[in-house]
């Protein structure tokens, strides 16, 4: 039984480009950006960077700073107890 285009599903061409819509199969596949046996490239600009961990941990530490002066009645007391265990032996 022969398939048509319908059996197959549905993709997209663009039209407007003759390269990029002729869909048949090809034998080796060229990617840009690779080199001889698919090493990357070296960028010529500097690729972008992930800000969100540096902000994360100083969001982190500012969260820690409040929290240590809202509380630091109760971190005085609670040093002064483990001081006067360590201390009493």
């Amino acid at each position: 039984r022969q398939m048509c285009i319908r059996d197959r599903g549905s993709f997209a061409l663009n039209g407007f480009n003759a390269r990029e819509a002729d869909s048949a199969p090809r034998q080796i596949l060229a990617i840009v950006g690779a080199g001889e046996h698919g090493q990357g490239v070296p960028a010529a600009r500097p690729v972008r960077q992930e800000w969100w961990r540096p902000l994360t941990w100083a969001a982190l530490a500012l969260l820690v700073a409040e929290w240590l002066v809202q509380y630091r009645g109760g971190l005085v007391w609670l040093w002064g107890r483990a001081s006067a265990l360590v201390h009493r032996k």
